[in-house]
């Protein structure tokens, strides 16, 4: 029997697409398998809030403008329920939240979602829980996957309020970072978002210190400043913003040199 060759593209053989699909597993990034993400906790002692990054260039850099990093404090799954992220740009407070209405429901109030950061097991795993202390305007909330943290900060007055996710397991601890300056003369510095208002250069590190900046203003500001809100920032330093022409802004009245 003659076979007649077909015009156009021929029907790929069943080889071909089995080595395209062991080429397509082997160019995969490892990660994407890992299955695992390190969660590490920050905690700025002028302000009291604790941080939760994924990203280690962030957890690295705020331990070098006066946040004091507290290691891996668990270890989340790759794949899971998203655990959400807000942060508030009146109080400079952020909080997480698996809670899609929670999350929309937060936004409406002013809070900027920042889209998911990490993500909670679906069934069982070690629970992340959730304290809130009524009394604090920032680093109103927080997260431990110790019993223990829970019971001592219920017994002072914060309000238990469960397992607000699923790790994988409770972290190690590993990875701790001492803040690199513990005797600041200002309530905040690097933060931009608690000190007094008309602070001097005296009083902060221009070199460290951190302003917030908008894409077309001509003005500086403290990270909560009122006249952000809304509006997609960028970060730099004092000495950067003024000599980049930046002024201070005179709502919030950020340090100046």
């Amino acid at each position: 029997m003659r076979v007649i060759k077909q015009k156009g593209w021929a029907r790929p053989s069943f080889a071909w697409v089995s080595a395209l699909f062991v080429a397509a597993l082997i160019c995969v990034p490892v990660t994407a398998f890992a299955g695992e993400l390190s969660v590490y906790r920050l905690y700025n002692k002028w302000s009291g809030e604790h941080l939760y990054t994924t990203n280690l260039d962030e957890y690295r850099h705020l331990p070098t403008i006066g946040w004091r990093g507290e290691g891996e404090a668990w270890v989340s799954p790759t794949d899971g329920d998203p655990v959400y992220r807000l942060y508030n740009p009146y109080s400079g407070d952020h909080h997480y939240t698996k809670d899609l209405s929670e999350y929309e429901r937060l936004q409406d109030l002013g809070w900027r979602g920042e889209g998911p950061i990490f993500c909670s097991l679906k069934d069982g795993g070690a629970p992340v829980y959730r304290l809130f202390n009524p009394w604090l305007t920032c680093g109103t909330h927080l997260f431990s996957t110790s019993r223990g943290e829970y019971d001592s900060l219920g017994i002072i007055g914060w309000q238990q309020e469960g397992a607000a996710f699923f790790a994988i397991r409770a972290g190690s601890g590993e990875g701790a970072i001492p803040e690199t300056d513990p005797s600041p003369a200002g309530p905040n510095p690097g933060s931009g978002g608690s000190a007094s208002p008309g602070t001097g250069p005296g009083e902060v590190d221009p070199n460290t210190y951190i302003v917030y900046v908008t894409a077309h203003g001509k003005r500086y500001h403290r990270q909560s400043c009122p006249a952000t809100s809304g509006k997609r920032t960028r970060s730099m330093t004092l000495a950067d913003a003024v000599s980049k022409g930046y002024a201070p802004c005179k709502d919030c009245k950020p340090p100046s040199m």
